[in-house]
């Protein structure tokens, strides 16, 4: 039996439990966000006609009776960015807004958060950071993405948060407006910034644990020649259910590696299946690599697992 979690889930809550604990002030910004959109669906048409005419002065724009936030939810996946990107995009004419209120509910709030010189660049970043979250979710649910390939997303991705945070990755408009700063201030900001990328890191390694034992089929990808020692592995892994000749399995290795190595380039933009479809219509002999590359291949990815759960909304017992 191999337990097995949905590393989306895991790649939306990392995000989102880290970026709760930034401090914005009085509130974190997951409820930042849901309070602001609230703020302008209740009520709206004032406040939404107020937000068009502020808009038309600033940026000229004939956008009228669209509601200026994004739905956010914790729980919903894909959410934070474009809420995000929502406020970002038209940043001053919230401020210009939030300005010129002077009463309603959570309305001091408001103001402080506009106000402050930390709240834009730091929504930045999250976007930028977000960004990535989304591509490597979108691509774990994509069709044709197994389960090992779906690890291998995950580990990229955390691999490239460990990059960031040793770096204090940013996007270069926020080095930009952080420079202007006095040191002290722009200390605070990268010690927030690092301490949200180990957040990062300790959510995704506390939560993907169940992931170790799966990491030795990570050669299944195709995205590098054979390393025969991991494949040898695999088999050993599976040799109870299917008998495979070890001896036979290293010669496919060396046929396959041959065929793989002249193929890595054209294979770049290939899902996993399509790597092996192509190797494995090579004419090569590949009849043991075939059965554990099978056995791996075939465990079940998370979009599976999803539809499964999905399915019990439309079951009655």
């Amino acid at each position: 039996m191999i337990g097995v979690g949905c590393l989306a889930h895991i790649l939306n809550n990392a995000l989102k439990n880290s970026v709760e604990k930034l401090d914005f002030g009085e509130e974190n910004l997951n409820i930042f966000l849901g309070l602001v959109h609230q703020y302008f669906q209740h009520k709206n048409a004032d406040r939404i006609s107020r937000i068009d005419r502020i808009r038309a002065q600033i940026d000229h724009s004939n956008t009228r009776n669209k509601l200026p936030t994004k739905s956010y939810s914790k729980t919903r996946w894909l959410s934070t960015g474009p809420a995000i990107e929502a406020i970002i995009s038209q940043w001053h004419i919230f401020e210009v807004y939030f300005d010129e209120e002077e009463s309603g509910k959570h309305i001091e709030k408001f103001k402080k958060f506009f106000e402050s010189p930390f709240s834009f660049p730091m929504l930045l970043t999250i976007r930028f950071i977000a960004e990535e979250f989304e591509e490597a979710i979108c691509s774990i649910e994509g069709k044709e993405v197994d389960l090992i390939t779906s690890i291998k997303i995950f580990f990229d991705l955390q691999q490239k948060m460990l990059f960031y945070r040793d770096e204090v990755e940013k996007p270069s408009i926020v080095a930009d407006i952080i420079e202007r700063w006095a040191e002290n201030d722009q200390l605070t900001f990268e010690l927030q910034l690092r301490e949200l990328y180990d957040d990062i890191q300790s959510y995704m390694t506390k939560w993907s644990t169940w992931t170790n034992s799966l990491k030795l089929h990570l050669w299944a990808t195709l995205e590098a020649e054979l390393n025969e020692s991991a494949v040898i592995r695999s088999m050993e892994v599976i040799s109870e259910s299917c008998q495979i000749n070890s001896d036979e399995l290293k010669e496919n290795i060396r046929s396959a590696n041959t065929f793989i190595n002249n193929s890595l380039e054209s294979w770049a933009h290939l899902s996993t299946s399509k790597r092996w479809s192509s190797l494995l219509t090579s004419n090569l002999e590949l009849n043991a690599l075939e059965k554990v590359a099978n056995f791996i291949l075939t465990l079940p990815g998370n979009s599976n697992f999803v539809k499964v759960f999905q399915s019990f909304n439309y079951c009655y017992f």
